[in-house]
Order: C-alpha cells, then structure tokens, then sequence
C-alpha cells in the first residue's frame, strides 16, 4: 500500500492559530472550511512545500511547529525559530531575523533523527548573475526579486529553488545533502500539487538562455496565454504520444505475425461465437475511439459468416485477437479519461459541448454547430475546463492534490456538484485532494463526513 499522508497540524501561525487537519483516509476528499485570514491556504502551500522540499516557505513562514503523520507511521515534525543575523553587503553590514529550521523524522519503529537544512550561501556580489540567467526577475530589495509576470515577491531561497536549474552549478545547490535517506524516500513517494485561485493564465515557456527573451523582457511578458488553451496544445501532446506508442507496438506486432501464424501460436481454444463477440468487442472499441477523435482510420469489420470455420482458420483469427487487443490496450487509460473529461464538462456547460480532436486537443461548439474560440468561455468555464483537464490528464496516481478555492467563478449548481464529478475522476486516478473554501455549498450534503473546520462556518 502506498504511503499517505494522514494528519496535518501546525502550530503558533502567524503566533495566533492552532490547526489541525486529518485527512479522510476512507473517501480521498478533506475539505478545510475556514472564513477568510485563518490561514487556510497557506496550509495548502505548507503542505505542498514540505513534500517538494522548498524549505524557503517555512523560513518566510510564522509558526511554531508543523507536524506530517503519514498511514505508515512515520512522522516528520519541523521547528522553526528566529534568531538575527548580521549579514554581510558590499560596503556595509545588515542585521536581519533569520528563522532556522529543524526537521525531525520519526520511524514506525519510533527511531529518530533530526537535522538543519542548509541555508544556500550565495555572496550578495554575486546576484548580478541572477539577472543575466534569469531576466524575468527585478531586484525589488538587497536580497528579494519580484517575478515581472506574476507580481511574486521572492528571496534568495525561492529564486534558487525555483530556477536553479537556470543558473550556474554552484548557485543551484541548496545543501539537501544531510537530509536521512528514509525522509527522502517518504517525500519522494508522493507527488504533490497545488492548484492555486488565479489558473487562467498561462505563462509563455521561457528559453533558458535566450538572449532575445533578454533583451525583450516587455514584449516576452506580452506572449502570455490563455491556460485553457495551453491545455487543448498539451492534449495534442498527448493523443500524438499515445499514436506514436501503438504504432510502435504495431509494428513489432506485424513484422512476427506471419512467423507466429506459422508456428501455429494459435491455441484454437475459441468457439466460433466467442472469436465473433471478441471481434464486435474490438471492432466497437474501435468506434469509440474514432468517435473520440483519437482514431481517424476507417477500418474493415471482420464478419464470420454462418457456419462452423476451419480449425487453422480458428487459430489465425485468435492471434489477430490477441494482437489487436495490444494495440487497442495502449488506448485504454487515454479513453478513459477522454470519455470522462468530455462526460463532464457536456453535463455541465450550457448551450454547447466539447469535441475532442487529434489536431487541436479539443474545441467548443454550440448548440447551433458554431465554433466557440476558448478566449470566449466564461472565466467560470474556463476554471472548470482547466481543473478537469489538470486531474485527469496532468495528476499521477497516487498523488496528493491540493485545490485553493475550486468555487472560485462557479456557480451554486456547478459548486453542488463540484464533489461528485471529483469522486468520478478519483475513482479512475486514485489519488487524494485536499481543498480549502470557505463555501459550505461545495460540501453540501457531505459536510459532516468531509470537512474540517478551522473556525465556524456561517
């Protein structure tokens, strides 16, 4: 059984709030109510930088204590405290509250092992190079950046850790090294994600080193797009691996068929109705992908007419069987969510329904057969589009999803039946959600069985 998380709680936020939150194992589903300024967010974000190891949010962070219990019962436990530091500028010195971190590991067994991450060490002499390879960041203070895109404000710690892979070696190494082995391998076992409020835009990919992005900051901040769109571009994506995969498998499939005919692989076990029914069964599988617009190639039907076929004959049709469904298998995961992703947005939009395509993902068409640009949906659409598509199509199983909001822009029927699309979508990834709202008509009926309340909730 995979490892989960299974409470959460932190103390001394922002020095007034104690939380806790356990999570419900049984239904995937905790919902934290809380009305605005309790800080429930900034859990989701806690918990999101503990699993992805961004130790710079603790540090920024006001609290006492954090504590992650998990099914396997290992426990991790992180301490924060001030202390002020002199550190060191070019032509002065500045004194500044620096928070340590102590991160303590916990075994099942009861064994424990603690450790300091390491703070990076960058000489303030050398933050010119932040601005050479990463020039979408503009020095805002001595040692903070603010992202030209988004508005963030972002130490030196955020700035290594969310492009450290932009700049030399030595600035992108954060000192993880004394971290034990099993607290390693306890984070690395979920992936975990937060689906933030403001996911309508999407930022353009950003060459690593391009000296036109450099130099045309401005006119780069202007090829920003819609996220809704970046989706249908990346569905593409993947419809064209998944035909790559089968083609592939295909090949090899055909080049040994005609040995494997020979060699009579065939076990001619199957009666002539059951070679028919399983031939219906690919034939239909078949529609439905070409109904999808997965598969655009016509195909022929196999059709057995009356009577019994010969034994070798028998023998041949099973080994086309049984390559077919391999071929045909490959779809398999990608059909299932492309069926639910189409399932539910077509329930709930109004007045249009969603095609999905191999050459542009998939579009919007109205009731009277016009095409709908996606720039034209509702933002409340539009939200809901992106986070389908993000938990069917961009989550793992297992995971660990956090979602900021989801009633962000729907309305009180989209938020009635916000849960039971995610139940669906769950049951076909399997992984667990944790949402923050402060809007009781998300939870609805399931109130008692799902939420947690960080402080009444009118």
């Amino acid at each position: 059984m995979p490892t989960r998380l299974r409470e959460f709680e932190v103390t001394g936020l922002f020095n007034q709030f104690n939380h806790r939150i356990p999570l419900n194992i049984e239904h995937h589903i905790t919902a934290i109510l809380a009305p605005n300024g309790l800080g429930k967010t900034v859990c989701l974000k806690l918990i999101e930088a503990f699993f992805n190891k961004r130790f710079s949010l603790f540090r920024d962070t006001i609290f006492r204590t954090l504590t992650f219990s998990f099914t396997s019962g290992e426990v991790v436990v992180v301490k924060r405290n001030e202390t002020t530091r002199t550190i060191k500028l070019r032509r002065s010195n500045e004194i500044q509250k620096i928070a340590d971190i102590e991160i303590s590991y916990r075994a099942p067994n009861g064994t424990t092992e603690k450790w300091t991450p390491k703070q990076p060490a960058i000489p303030a002499h050398r933050y010119d190079l932040i601005d050479r390879f990463v020039p979408n960041l503009s020095r805002s203070g001595p040692h903070t950046w603010t992202d030209d895109y988004t508005g963030e404000e972002l130490s030196i710690d955020d700035v290594l850790e969310q492009y450290g892979a932009h700049l030399p070696e030595a600035f992108s190494k954060s000192g993880a090294a004394n971290e034990p082995p099993q607290f390693q391998a306890l984070v690395s076992s979920t992936e975990c994600h937060l689906i933030e409020t403001q996911r309508l835009l999407n930022l353009a990919s950003q060459a690593s080193e391009s000296t036109e992005f450099y130099e045309h900051r401005v006119r780069s901040r202007d090829r920003s797009r819609l996220a809704v769109t970046q989706k249908a571009e990346k569905l593409v994506e993947i419809i064209r691996g998944t035909l790559t995969e089968s083609a592939n498998l295909s090949q090899t499939l055909d080049r040994t068929f005609p040995r494997r005919v020979v060699e009579n692989r065939g076990q001619g076990k199957l009666s002539q109705n059951e070679i028919q029914l399983q031939l219906n069964n690919l034939d239909d599988k078949r529609k439905n992908l070409m109904q999808l617009g997965i598969l655009d190639t016509s195909f022929e039907s196999v059709a057995i007419h009356v009577g019994n076929i010969e034994k070798d004959v028998a023998k041949v049709l099973e080994i086309y069987i049984e390559d077919t469904s391999k071929k045909l298998r490959v779809f398999d995961l990608l059909l299932n969510r492309v069926s639910l992703f189409q399932e539910l947005v077509n329930e709930r939009f109004l007045n249009k329904r969603i095609n999905i395509e191999r050459k542009t993902g998939y579009r919007l068409i109205s009731d009277r057969d016009d095409d709908i640009p996606l720039d034209k949906l509702s933002s409340g659409e539009q939200h809901r589009l992106i986070l389908l598509f993000e938990l069917l199509f961009e989550v793992q199983r297992n995971s660990l999803i956090l979602i900021d909001e989801p009633e962000l822009s729907l309305h009180v029927s989209w938020q009635k039946s916000f849960l039971d699309d995610i139940d669906r979508i769950i049951r076909l990834n399997d992984f667990d959600v944790i949402l923050a709202t402060h809007s009781p008509q998300l939870i609805g009926r399931r109130y008692n069985n799902l939420s947690v309340e960080l402080a009444p909730v009118e």
